[in-house]
């Protein structure tokens, strides 16, 4: 038996609706600064890289150069993963599928320019392909099923 009106038990309803929703804003706003600093660290250490790390040369630090990037990327693995954990049941569904169809084109990018490479066809760069195919497909996906809103 409830002792307050059943009036003030559907508004305290409506406000825990709310607060959950400015909160869920709170840390979907979060989520997409610490994306941002994490995608602009991660350019300027490639840009870094690039412009000191001499990795066409034969210096040994070109190596260490090279996992420079690792430490935004690493930046983002963490803040991606703490998102994740974040989000609903109806949230992990679109992103879900957005996931499925970025690996999905990484995969068999990887495999055509495999075979290009096998039949002799030179891609110096056939990496960054693999990673702009699947990185463009998963956000044209995130778009298109509105994933994008929820992370």
């Amino acid at each position: 038996m409830s002792l307050g009106s059943p009036h003030s038990e559907a508004m305290t309803n409506e406000t825990d609706i709310e607060e959950e929703a400015r909160s869920r804003g709170v840390q979907r706003r979060r989520s997409w600064i610490r994306l941002v600093i994490g995608v602009v660290a991660y350019a300027a250490a490639m840009i870094a890289v690039r412009v000191w790390g001499h990795l066409g040369g034969t210096d040994p630090s070109r190596f260490l150069w090279a996992f420079l990037p690792l430490i935004p990327a690493a930046w983002l693995v963490i803040n991606i993963t703490i998102r994740a954990r974040q989000l609903d049941e109806y949230q992990i569904k679109l992103v879900y599928r957005a996931l499925v169809v970025g690996f999905t084109v990484a995969i068999f990018t990887a495999a055509t320019l495999g075979m290009l490479g096998i039949s002799g066809l030179y891609l110096p760069y056939a990496g960054w392909i693999v990673v702009f195919a699947g990185g463009v497909s998963w956000g044209v996906t995130n778009i298109v099923t509105g994933a994008v809103r929820q992370f």
